[in-house]
């Protein structure tokens, strides 16, 4: 902006009772404040002569630094002195102690629920039949399997295919998951849906009370029959005939 236009700003702000402040320092960054020569051309005849700009702290007047008050106006000073005084409302002068929050209670959640046992279910789709069975020491035995497939034999029902798959519990080893029993619950219940849609079994056989036990609410219509496991009747050939018996009046 041309000197001209710049007093003549300068003189407008003041006829308007608004002062303008210019840096008294250099500014990082900032464009350099500019001080003015007044001439009676650019103050005109009976106005107030305009402040002299502020120098360069690295330059004083006649070899001398000014005096920071001196060229401080009025309202920076009001400005710096209530800056300063101290607070009315000080925290130490009220003598007044911090209240802590209080914290909120923790709500219980499921992941807080005792963790459930691990343990391995068996899933065989044969015979058009999804056979759940529970594995002690996690491992379905050869016999097993042809005590199944002796079962579907005697019955009528198809021989192939055959799938075998297991349900593992914990599915993960992150103590941050739900392991509880609802969890285990929930989860097998999914892996059995999927493994009879995956199979077209229409109904599912539960051998031995802990496959009952471990198994959730199934979806509604979904045809289900207990009786023993393959691991008691080979233990046991007399429970053979109670399954016989179960299976036949299916």
């Amino acid at each position: 902006m041309p000197s001209e236009h710049l007093m003549a700003h300068r003189q407008t702000l003041q006829a308007m009772g608004l002062t303008l402040y210019v840096a008294r320092y250099p500014l990082p960054g900032a464009a350099t404040s500019l001080g003015f020569e007044e001439s009676p051309a650019s103050v005109g005849a009976g106005a107030a002569p305009l402040r002299q700009g502020i120098e360069s702290a690295h330059h004083g007047t006649d070899g001398e630094a000014l005096d920071r008050s001196a060229q401080e106006p009025p309202d920076a000073q009001a400005l710096q002195a209530s800056v300063t005084a101290p607070s009315l409302l000080d925290a130490a002068s009220l003598n007044v102690a911090p209240v802590k929050p209080t914290p909120r209670p923790r709500q219980a959640t499921a992941v807080d629920a005792p963790a459930l046992a691990p343990f391995t279910l068996a899933a065989v789709a044969l015979g058009g039949r999804l056979w759940l069975e529970e594995l002690p020491d996690g491992v379905l035995g050869r016999d097993q399997v042809q005590l199944v497939r002796a079962i579907c034999h005697a019955l009528g029902w198809p021989l192939e295919p055959l799938t075998i798959n297991q349900f593992t519990w914990p599915m993960h080893r992150n103590p941050q998951f739900d392991q509880s029993a609802d969890a285990a619950k929930a989860a097998l219940s999914a892996f059995v849906g999927r493994q009879m849609e995956a199979g077209q079994c229409s109904q599912l056989m539960l051998l031995g009370s802990e496959a009952r036990d471990r198994l959730g609410d199934m979806p509604p219509g979904t045809p289900v029959l207990c009786t023993h496991s393959t691991r008691d009747m080979l233990g046991n050939p007399q429970l053979k005939r109670d399954a016989w018996r179960d299976l036949r009046g299916q």
